[in-house]
């Protein structure tokens, strides 16, 4: 008898919950979108201005190493403003902060080492 009572109430709990979740055909069913986006951090890193790409919106940099992303010292491509690019020129040793997702950075400030 009691196995009777756990199989009807398993069927009935797997049925009501087939029912509401086709009751609710446009309910995006995926994680808060907060927790579902690769967190975006603010970095500070060191480097030399080799040089940019104006069509692409980029400059290239040969930075230290970012420990706390664990990148180590590289030359690679970041997006930048057109204003930020205009403050800096090739062969400038550079302070500069970014944005990273993955291996997509921004530099949000750029500033030449004097």
């Amino acid at each position: 008898m009691k196995i009777q009572i756990v199989a009807t109430l398993s069927l009935a709990f797997v049925a009501g919950g087939a029912a509401l979740a086709a009751d609710m055909p446009g309910m995006k069913m995926d994680p808060p979108a907060a927790a579902a986006a690769e967190k975006v951090q603010s970095n500070h890193a060191v480097g030399v201005v080799k040089g940019f790409d104006a069509a692409k919106g980029t400059i290239t940099l040969s930075h230290e190493p970012v420990p706390a992303i664990k990148w180590p010292a590289m030359t690679m491509g970041f997006k930048i403003s057109k204003e930020l690019a205009d403050s800096v020129k090739t062969g400038d040793k550079v302070n500069f902060e970014f944005t990273a997702k993955g291996m997509d950075a921004t530099v949000t400030k750029i500033a030449v080492i004097k």
